[in-house]
């Protein structure tokens, strides 16, 4: 968890993700994209190694008090709560 999960990574994407939307078409995704990056990053930041939101400036890992041990039940009772939720939302729209 490296650049990649970087506020200058997210910033980057989000911005050529919104040239790519309005260039293709005139729906901007980059808001969707923007958020759905961010809520990844916040997931990572449960993990006892933590996210490197300021690289390249900080080397410092950000993690939030309480963490969760990834593979663990919990991760995998989250995953499966989750997996359900989205199912259930594309239930819906179809």
């Amino acid at each position: 968890r490296g650049f990649s999960h970087s506020i200058m990574f997210l910033m980057g994407c989000t911005f050529v993700v919104r040239k790519i939307s309005l260039f293709y078409g005139d729906v901007d995704y980059s808001a969707i994209f923007a958020i759905s990056m961010a809520s990844h990053l916040l997931g990572d930041m449960f993990t006892k190694a933590g996210v490197g939101l300021f690289i390249p400036f900080s080397d410092k890992r950000i993690r939030l008090p309480y963490t969760i041990k990834t593979g663990g039940k919990i991760e995998n009772f989250i995953f499966i709560g989750a997996l359900f939720a989205i199912f259930n939302i594309f239930k819906k729209l179809i």
